[in-house]
């Protein structure tokens, strides 16, 4: 059985990360997880290994949460374009698809209407995203420091 990241202890502790002191430096494993592999401090294998072992509900709020990552970090077109050619899904893929023939946001909307046999190559898909722009705002925004204390993981 599956476990659902309301049901998991684990998903919903928080952990201090970082030089962080405050409370609301605390991050969730789902919150971890996402910016390490934007880290290349989780392999594909193993985000998606992780992924796999939440049910429908727990996989929906990981994405629910990435979707937010992803809208934070801002990614431009050339961001999306470069993501999908470096992401690890076929680009006939629905949300490959979508991403290369909508706007962001119309592309974000109907991801979270596709049925649950497109929540897997959604999630890689996002994260490959997310993971180019992060990346970029780690390299430039945040090059010489920054306040960003999911930008300080250990490993």
């Amino acid at each position: 059985m599956k476990a659902s990241a309301f049901q998991s202890r684990t998903a919903h502790s928080r952990v201090v990360v970082g030089n962080a002191k405050r409370a609301s430096c605390k991050m969730t494993e789902i919150e971890i997880n996402i910016n390490k592999y934007a880290q290349n401090k989780l392999t594909d294998s193993e985000i998606m290994d992780w992924f796999d072992q939440f049910d429908l509900i727990g996989q929906k709020e990981i994405r629910d949460k990435l979707i937010m990552f992803m809208q934070q970090s801002h990614p431009t077109d050339e961001m999306i374009s470069i993501a999908i050619q470096s992401a690890p899904i076929k680009d006939t893929m629905t949300p490959v698809v979508l991403f290369k023939t909508q706007n962001f946001k119309i592309a974000i909307n109907k991801i979270e209407k596709l049925p649950y046999s497109e929540l897997r190559k959604s999630f890689i898909t996002m994260l490959s995203i997310f993971k180019i722009a992060d990346t970029y705002r780690r390299e430039t925004d945040c090059k010489n420091g920054c306040s960003h204390f999911w930008h300080n993981l250990d490993d």
